[in-house]
């Protein structure tokens, strides 16, 4: 069967564009729909996917229908797999499943209503707790403690917002966050310190799951997007396996995150899930993973074996140490988790080979982001 597969970038770019450096590498053939002149991705050497470029940040199904007709007459496809490479688009694509199944395109999540149940913060702590698995303790009211976290109990508000977790250290982020949201929209948890994992899993239709992990050690401000992360064995320990376990109690399948601390007396407590394309993906794609590979097979893709692939690109042939993004050093002072601001000045020579846009194929975006103040 023809098929291809349907990117729209300008978000998560960093995630989209570890896609398209192993969907070059696998010889998957895939088609960037650009959010706007200005997306990142024409910084790359991915431009040259480049279908189109939208004139409207707004989503429409016709959007979707145009752009299906307009692959399938170029390249012959009988459908096109889209990638879940964001929070937003993931839940629009859900809304309309049958629609866009119709004009040949697939999604490839689980149902509306698993999928929120595992992205909704307060649900997928719900479930983890009614499981046996450790979660943050929660107050009931507005907590006058520091630090604490305020989470959103579902991923739109009362004013069909997208919301946003809050890390809030003291008296000043307290009153921010009371003026800046309506706090009936949020719960409140713990602030847990401790080793930031990740859980990486792509979980299939049928068979085992494939798995890998991380340590974050570098985090922009306010909970931001991961800067440095390496190699973990977290997936490999009995502290895994609940989560695996939960995941095949609910029949769930597809991409997911799952973000774990593992506190000073060894007690792991789920923070959060995130059923799709994670920031951090470039350490899958530098490490002999399999879980885009069981991703792509999931759907029919053959994809190059693992040798070829590498063999086409050299960054491959070789693990690479961590997963660096220096750009995101420009948020502003990071936080550490197991690390410190020493310790990335003193690693920097061994750390910027790892950098995700250092790289033959986006070093326009690289200068670019270097440029920014």
């Amino acid at each position: 069967m023809a098929q291809g597969v349907l990117i729209l970038s300008g978000y998560n770019i960093r995630a989209v564009v570890a896609f398209c450096r192993w969907a070059t590498a696998r010889g998957v053939p895939f088609h960037l729909v650009a959010r706007d002149g200005s997306d990142p991705i024409f910084l790359t050497n991915y431009a040259a996917h480049v279908l189109l470029t939208r004139d409207s940040s707004q989503l429409a199904l016709a959007h979707f229908v145009h752009w299906a007709a307009l692959l399938r007459a170029q390249h012959g496809y009988e459908r096109l797999l889209l990638l879940p490479s964001t929070e937003f688009l993931n839940r629009f694509m859900l809304a309309h499943r049958e629609e866009l199944g119709q004009a040949g395109c697939v999604v490839p999540l689980v149902d509306q209503a698993l999928y929120c149940r595992l992205s909704d913060k307060h649900s997928f702590g719900r479930l983890c707790s009614d499981a046996g698995i450790a979660v943050p303790g929660e107050y009931d009211t507005l907590p006058e403690r520091f630090p604490f976290v305020a989470k959103p109990r579902s991923y739109a508000g009362i004013g069909t917002r997208q919301l946003k977790p809050h890390l809030v250290y003291g008296p000043v982020e307290r009153e921010r966050f009371l003026r800046g949201e309506d706090s009936r929209d949020f719960y409140y948890q713990q602030y847990v310190d401790g080793r930031s994992l990740y859980l990486l899993a792509y979980v299939p239709i049928s068979g085992e799951p494939v798995l890998f992990s991380q340590e974050n050690l570098v985090q922009q401000p306010e909970g931001g997007s991961v800067i440095l992360a390496r190699a973990d064995d977290f997936h490999l320990q009995a502290d895994a396996l609940p989560y695996l376990a939960l995941l095949a109690q609910v029949r769930f399948h597809g991409l997911i995150m799952i973000e774990v601390r593992r506190a000073a007396d060894g007690t792991c407590y789920m923070i959060e899930a995130n059923p799709r394309l994670w920031g951090p993906m470039q350490l899958v794609v530098d490490h002999p993973t399999g879980i885009f590979d069981a991703f792509l097979a999931d759907y029919g893709f053959c994809t190059a074996a693992a040798a070829a692939a590498a063999a086409a690109n050299s960054a491959s042939a070789a693990p690479l140490p961590c997963y660096y993004w220096s750009g995101g050093l420009r948020a502003g002072p990071p936080s550490y988790h197991n690390f410190s601001a020493a310790a990335l000045a003193a690693q920097q020579a061994a750390i910027a080979p790892s950098d995700i846009f250092h790289r033959h194929d986006s070093m326009p975006l690289y200068r670019h982001e270097q440029a920014q103040p």
